[in-house]
């Protein structure tokens, strides 16, 4: 097998992962990432809460849950996978 994959840019990777996806399925992932970590930790008081935020006069959508996060090297772990 060759070498591992290595992102020389994460965040441009995965601006073009949002970009190329589908609007519905985007949200649809969203929240289910968000159903899947807190199912894991166990939480018996789950929440995704949605906001739309002002980012420098660009609104952006942030999904939010109380569930288990992920540390930088599984967010590269979960790019290296992004097909």
């Amino acid at each position: 097998m060759g070498d591992p994959l290595v992102f020389n840019n994460a965040t441009a990777s995965v601006m073009l992962a949002i970009k190329q996806a589908d609007p519905v399925m985007l949200h649809r992932e969203l929240m289910q990432n968000g159903l899947d970590a807190i199912r894991q930790s166990g939480c018996e008081d789950g929440r995704v809460t949605w906001k739309e935020r002002d980012v420098d006069g660009t609104p952006k959508l942030q999904v939010i849950n109380n569930g288990l996060s992920m540390d930088g090297d599984e967010l590269l772990d979960l790019l290296r996978h992004i097909g």
